[in-house]
């Protein structure tokens, strides 16, 4: 969840070259979230409603967490 907890941290104030990485950053790791939401619950409302449910005591990782919450459902 590492990669998750740096792309939600407030970002640096005014354009440059860090920003536009650290933008680029933010946008592979939302790629990467939704491709691992897709491939682990789908369409299925109960693992979306279990995964935040799951969150706050999950020692795993974000995958392990998707996961989990798709197979405890499916």
């Amino acid at each position: 969840m590492a990669f998750l907890s740096k792309a939600l941290a407030p970002a640096d104030s005014g354009p440059t070259a860090d920003t536009d990485a650290r933008t680029e950053e933010i946008r592979a790791a939302r790629r990467e979230v939704a491709a691992l939401a897709a491939e682990h619950l789908a369409d299925n409302p109960e693992g979306w409603a279990l995964a935040p449910r799951l969150m706050p005591e999950f020692e795993g990782t974000l995958p392990d967490l998707l996961l989990a919450s798709g197979a405890v459902v499916g």
